[in-house]
């Protein structure tokens, strides 16, 4: 079942099992209650506080708890960007990220098609996951609002790059030159300061009832 709140407060609730809003505001929270269907809204690029962990009963055949989103943000993960094909249907792409500024960063190109949907049509959603089988770990990250193109900036690229390749000293020389083409003219950045954050840590499904995460 998926409730929306009133436009003005600028998120919805998905009321789905172990679907929790990440509570992000300050100096106190009111956190998402789940039975109650209460929420309240993020305002852009507000990260970084976290609310005191949910747990679901067994009533509910599931169970979830919220965890601060930078620990997946900082991850060299991939990122799944969902955009609006030309047709109407949902267009999936998995893309490198940094999260810097209140904002998550992606690569494109401007002759890209994330890039030309976004242009259309702005509205997005981002989706982390950080799962480690062995460990029993899986968090799941969620953004949404609406995207900005904006021009390559090649500092933030290379802030990216060392995020997923390390320094720049052991950097594969012929992707950098071939691939990556830091200087391209046609290079774009992606930008998306989420009006709405999801958290679901799912990390008992090894070690259950308790969490592996965290640690």
């Amino acid at each position: 079942m998926k409730e929306s709140l009133p436009r003005a407060a600028g998120i919805e609730v998905l009321k789905r099992g172990a679907w929790v809003r990440q509570c992000q505001a300050r100096p106190s929270c009111a956190c998402l209650d789940l039975w109650r269907g209460k929420a309240h809204p993020l305002r852009p690029g507000q990260m970084g506080a976290t609310c005191p962990p949910v747990r679901l009963s067994r009533d509910n055949l599931a169970m979830s708890r919220t965890f601060d989103p930078d620990d997946v943000l900082c991850r060299p993960l991939m990122a799944n960007l969902a955009t609006v094909g030309t047709d109407g249907a949902p267009r999936n792409a998995p893309v490198w990220f940094i999260w810097e500024d209140g904002a998550i960063w992606l690569l494109g190109s401007s002759d890209g098609s994330a890039v030309k949907h976004l242009q259309r049509d702005p509205r997005c959603a981002v989706e982390i996951v950080h799962f480690d089988n062995n460990a029993g770990i899986l968090l799941h990250l969620g953004l949404r609002g609406a995207a900005t193109i904006e021009p390559m900036s090649p500092d933030r690229f290379n802030r990216l790059l060392d995020k997923y390749l390390g320094p720049e000293a052991s950097w594969n020389e012929w992707f950098i030159d071939n691939v990556a083409q830091i200087e391209h003219p046609d290079g774009r950045m992606i930008r998306l300061a989420p009006v709405s954050i999801f958290t679901n840590n799912v990390s008992f499904f090894r070690t259950g009832p308790d969490f592996a995460w965290p640690p």
